[in-house]
């Protein structure tokens, strides 16, 4: 097995790169007006992102009609990916990371849409490997683990959830307060540190890399 030198830095997707909220939000209007399935708020967008999208979705409504509203849903995402925006500060932070460190993305997202959107603002470089809706989370771990040790991997996410399974598997994770998850929730999962801006996620990765 071949080991990289350099520290593998994973980051989450939506909500961590890229403000996914309002263009999920969007998306999910178009998909469920063309499925007749009522549209959805805001903070329930919110609820979705950070947990699993498949299980919350349309609980009560029928195999066939989530077939069909899945189908419109991907189609809106593919189809408007432009309106996902940046995260501010996001692209000098991956630019300055990028220079000692493999950068990979595990997402819920469909691949597609990353691709497209990290093509749209030339970001598609700076990325060794892509795990999307693929893969979960460990299982991308799992996959990244191969190549770098354990102590050399860390995970930047926004959602309670990811940083526990990141510790199910034993990897270290710093929390994104301007992402999906409030900040208390965000505490409740301990991760080694919480950024409240991509500048001070450079810091906190310092950091981690120096102990």
């Amino acid at each position: 097995m071949n080991v990289y030198p350099r520290d593998a830095l994973i980051f989450d997707f939506d909500g961590v790169i890229a403000d996914s909220t309002d263009f999920f939000k969007e998306c999910y209007k178009r998909a469920a007006k063309e499925s007749f399935i009522k549209p959805i708020s805001r903070q329930e967008t919110k609820k979705i992102l950070s947990e699993n999208p498949k299980r919350l979705l349309l609980p009560d409504e029928s195999l066939i009609k989530k077939a069909f509203f899945f189908s419109n849903m991907i189609n809106e995402m593919r189809e408007n990916f432009e309106y996902l925006k940046l995260i501010e500060g996001m692209r000098g932070c991956i630019e300055y990371l990028f220079i000692e460190n493999e950068l990979y993305i595990s997402s819920k997202n469909l691949p597609k849409v990353i691709d497209q959107f990290l093509m749209y603002h030339e970001l598609e470089d700076y990325f060794s490997k892509i795990y999307s809706m693929r893969y979960n989370k460990l299982s991308s771990f799992k996959k990244i683990l191969l190549k770098h040790k354990k102590e050399n991997t860390l995970f930047i996410t926004d959602t309670y959830n990811d940083i526990m399974n990141a510790k199910k598997i034993g990897i270290d994770s710093i929390g994104c307060s301007w992402g999906i998850d409030s900040l208390n929730r965000l505490k409740k999962a301990k991760p080694l540190v919480i950024a409240r801006s991509p500048k001070e996620l450079i810091k906190a990765v310092e950091k981690w890399k120096n102990e």
